[in-house]
This record gives structure tokens, sequence and C-alpha cells, in this order.
């Protein structure tokens, strides 16, 4: 008997099969690699989420917004999925507190009430021409640098306003705005969200300051008779004026906050000489 003949692939087979493998590979990689950078943006967008609440519950306990420095170092939700920090601004009179929202819509073009922008910029092939919506009065912005983990948004302060830019999806862009690398233009993916200020005030935050009177006489606050001990709530945007028989004292709303400074919603007024309302001392 003759020995069986073991054939191999001709080279006609393998290109065949070089083919379908490229064919496949080809199809196959794109799918997954959108696949993949889907799922990292779903990720990065609950991230985002995630700090906004936690923004907004530090918001309800304290009266006002975290600075950088405690968003950085302190907050649970403050990394996107890749690990890297979020990116954080807040309007600086409402970092102080956020009741101060109230006599700045009074002092401040309606527009102009907070010194936080944020931009969309659709065209990009010219970065002076703008050409999207302006969102005004914002309170905070937190943002991620996306799949690509390259901060592509632009942001820029100057004269205590600050501007947060950004661009259509895709759009191939780097502001090297924070010294990353100049040339790495990659799709813009970044992701960016901005909470108005009316949405916070809306949070049910207590402004509403009370007064209490510790001169150990019965004075007259806000025209009602106020025993010594007994205590006056005063609304936002509402002055304080304590007056006695012989002189009185009007004090604005924006001022009473300032004296509450710890934020308790609780003064005093305990000198009838000055009826000046002062920090509350149980």
């Amino acid at each position: 008997m003759r020995p069986t003949e073991k054939k191999g692939f001709t080279l006609i087979e393998m290109a065949i099969v070089l083919v379908i493998l490229g064919l496949v590979m080809s199809t196959v990689v794109p799918l997954i690699t959108a696949l993949v950078k889907n799922r990292r943006a779903h990720a990065d967008r609950k991230a985002v989420t995630r700090a906004v609440e936690e923004i907004k519950g530090f918001l309800q306990l304290n009266r006002r917004l975290p600075t950088r420095q405690e968003f950085k170092n302190t907050f649970a939700n403050n990394r996107d999925s890749h690990d890297k920090t979020l990116y954080y601004f807040a309007d600086a009179d409402l970092a102080d507190d956020i009741c101060r929202y109230y006599p700045l819509q009074k002092k401040r073009p309606a527009n102009q009430i907070t010194r936080l922008t944020l931009e969309h910029h659709g065209n990009v092939s010219n970065t002076d021409e703008l050409t999207g919506a302006v969102l005004h009065n914002q309170a905070f912005i937190i943002g991620s640098g996306g799949a690509n983990m390259n901060r592509q948004f632009r942001h820029a302060e100057g004269g205590g306003i600050v501007s947060v830019t950004t661009y259509a999806p895709g759009a191939r862009i780097d502001t090297f705005a924070d010294g990353e690398d100049p040339n790495a233009k990659a799709p813009y993916d970044d992701i960016v969200v901005g909470v108005n200020a009316n949405e916070i005030i809306g949070l049910n935050i207590n402004c509403s300051l009370t007064v209490y009177n510790k001169t150990g006489e019965s004075i007259t606050v806000n025209g009602d008779e106020t025993a010594d001990g007994a205590v006056k709530t005063v609304r936002p945007n509402e002055d304080l004026i304590v007056s006695t028989s012989s002189h009185s004292l009007t004090t604005s709303y924006e001022d009473l906050l300032t004296t509450d400074a710890d934020n308790e919603n609780r003064l005093e007024i305990s000198n009838i000489s000055t009826l000046k309302p002062g920090k509350y001392t149980p």
C-alpha cells in the first residue's frame, strides 16, 4: 500500500482565507471600538450626573456651592470612568452663599445674575464666531474629557466672569486650554453639563433668616412688636427694619447674609442702642 498523501492549503486557498479574515476584521473591529466608546461615554455621563447630584446635596446642607478644592479633595463622585478628576466651575457669589442670588437679581441684568455662562460653539472653523446657544446664569458646570481623555472644551476667566464653551460632537479640535497635547486634535467628545441658578433655588433651600430679640426690651421688627426673646423671620430680599421709640435702623437682606457668615440662618439683636444685627449666640 502506498502511504496516504497529506495535502496542505494551496496558496489560493490561503489567500481566500486571509481575504475573508480581513473582511471580518474590517467589519467587527470598528463595531467593537464603537461599542467600547459608547459604553465609556455612557459611564462618563453617569459620572457627571452623580457629581451634579452630590453637589446639590452639599448645597442643601451648607447653603453654598463647594469650592474647587473641596470638590477635588472630599467628594466621592469627582472622577470619570477613566479615573480622571472631573472639571468643576462654580459662580463665585453662589459659592459663598446661594442665597445671594436674590439680591443679585435686583442689582444685575437678567442675563448676568451669575458670572458663569455655558456656550455652544457650532462652527469650529472660526473660533471667534459663536453660532450656537448661550446659557446664562449658570450656578455651576461639570465636565469630563470624554473617551479620548483629552479636555477639548474652552474655558476662559476674566473680570470675575467665567465662560465655558463646548463644540459640536465629532469636531476635530483641541483648545490646549490646560497644558494638554496641542497636536492631539481628536473628535470632540467632552461631556459638559451646566446647572442653572434657578434650578438650584428651586431645591427648597432655606434663605429666610431668623432674627432673635436679645436686647432685654420689646422692640419693633418690620412693623411688629417683638418682645425680648421672641423671633422674627426675614424672607429673601426683605430688609430688616428695627426700631424703638427713639430711633431705628434698616439693614438690607444682602448685608444680613454677610453678617450670617456661617450660613446658619440665625441672627440676633442684642444692643438696644445700635439695633445692629449680629451673629446669633445661643
